[in-house]
């Protein structure tokens, strides 16, 4: 098995085990926005402050696990949009490779900014 096959065959596994977690994915956002709503609903609340500060801690750890869920999906856009030269009509073959490429760019960048936001690497940013 040459290297080009051997890199195919982890990518398209990659892609695979991606799949199998959507439905993990679709559990978290159900627990992160259920998180929100409450925050928002016992934000002004006194004697609420337990629940709101527990709820704050849940919703960030939410959010991260999704991130994480979701760390090597712009692979798979980027495959996708690869995928699409196999096209045969040409206007699909156009828009199914630009936003599959878009998205993956999309992805790519908010991994960058995720690290950055996690101090796990520096990114400039420019102040508007």
């Amino acid at each position: 098995m040459d290297s080009t096959s051997r890199d195919s065959r982890l990518i398209r596994d990659v892609i695979k085990y991606n799949s199998n977690v959507v439905a993990r994915d679709k559990l978290n956002r159900i627990v992160q926005y259920t998180s929100r709503m409450i925050i928002w609903y016992v934000k002004d609340a006194k004697d609420m402050q337990t629940l709101l500060f527990r709820m704050q801690k849940l919703e960030a750890a939410m959010a991260t696990s999704r991130k994480l869920f979701r760390m090597f999906n712009s692979i798979e856009f980027f495959v996708k949009a690869l995928d699409a030269a196999n096209e045969k009509d040409g206007v699909v073959r156009l828009f199914s490779a630009v936003g599959m490429a878009g998205k993956g760019i999309w992805l790519f960048f908010d991994h960058i900014l995720w690290f950055n936001k996690i101090q796990m690497m520096k990114v400039l940013t420019l102040q508007v």
